[in-house]
């Protein structure tokens, strides 16, 4: 009897082993995976309200559908969107899982959450469940990244980047922090 317990924990022990490898692994192959793009095929974005610039793929256009203070830019194989975020949330972890858990699973079940440092500061950043359904009108599941900004303002503390999964890791390498304007 004694010794089933002990084979159900060694087994439960390289479970868990394995889940932790296979999320690790997961994470960073979105964050370090190679940019898709060269660099002279890369634009950037600066927002000055929120203090962020970025690089995106120079063939992705503006959405007009979006309001102008939100920059929002898509193309054939992938987006990505930007807005301001205030959250009594504290943390990065605290600012994904509140995010992660908003009522319409915009990232599925169980998400992958990861603390991440951006530009220096300290992130976070949301991978979909796998399988999830990707948004309407996208060919791709949404993943996102949550980074403090340098001054709150009172119509935001955080910057919210909605990205494709295939292009938010770049996307991420990218991020420099400003003084917003």
């Amino acid at each position: 009897m004694a010794e089933a317990g002990v084979a159900r924990k060694r087994a439960l022990t390289v479970l868990a082993v394995v889940i932790v490898f296979a999320t690790g692994f997961a994470a960073g192959y979105f964050l370090h995976s190679p940019a898709k793009e060269s660099p002279a095929r890369r634009s950037t974005v600066t927002v000055r309200a929120l203090g962020l610039r970025f690089d995106r793929p120079a063939e992705w256009t503006r959405t007009a559908d979006f309001d102008s203070a939100d920059p929002s830019y898509e193309g054939t194989d992938g987006f990505v969107h930007l807005v301001g975020l205030t959250t009594a949330a504290d943390n990065p972890r605290a600012v994904c899982e509140e995010q992660a858990q908003h009522a319409r699973r915009p990232f599925g079940r169980r998400p992958l959450i990861r603390v991440l440092t951006v530009d220096g500061q300290r992130a976070c950043a949301i991978w979909p469940t796998a399988g999830s359904v990707p948004a309407p009108g996208r060919s791709s599941p949404t993943a996102a990244a949550f980074i403090p900004l340098p001054r709150a303002t009172p119509e935001a503390d955080w910057a919210a980047v909605f990205a494709d999964v295939e292009h938010l890791g770049e996307i991420i390498r990218s991020i420099r922090v400003d003084e917003p304007a």
